[in-house]
């Protein structure tokens, strides 16, 4: 099935996919988010196969943002936040 014609909660959940704990793969961007250990917003570039091109890292707030679909980006940005939260009252429980 094409992700155009997906139901929006499943649009979401192709789009965007945890590839472990700490970072998320997003298809609309085609790379790889985290956030490192003083939070800032990183990325990599990803292949077709899932595998992230880790040498080429960069920070978001680097880009060129002409163009980007803030509303995708921002909600990869707050899934990041929520995840690490989480794991953070998870291990202290």
């Amino acid at each position: 099935m094409s992700p155009l014609n997906c139901p929006n909660d499943e649009y979401k959940r192709i789009m965007m996919e945890f590839t472990s704990s700490e970072d998320l793969l997003s298809l609309h961007f085609g790379r790889t988010f985290w956030l490192n250990d003083e939070g800032e917003f990183c990325s990599a570039p990803t292949y077709k196969d899932g595998n992230t091109d880790w040498e080429r890292w960069d920070y978001v707030s680097n880009w060129d943002m002409e163009g980007v679909d803030f509303d995708k980006l921002f909600d990869i940005h707050m899934t990041l936040i929520e995840s690490r939260a989480f794991d953070q009252v998870y291990q202290g429980a």
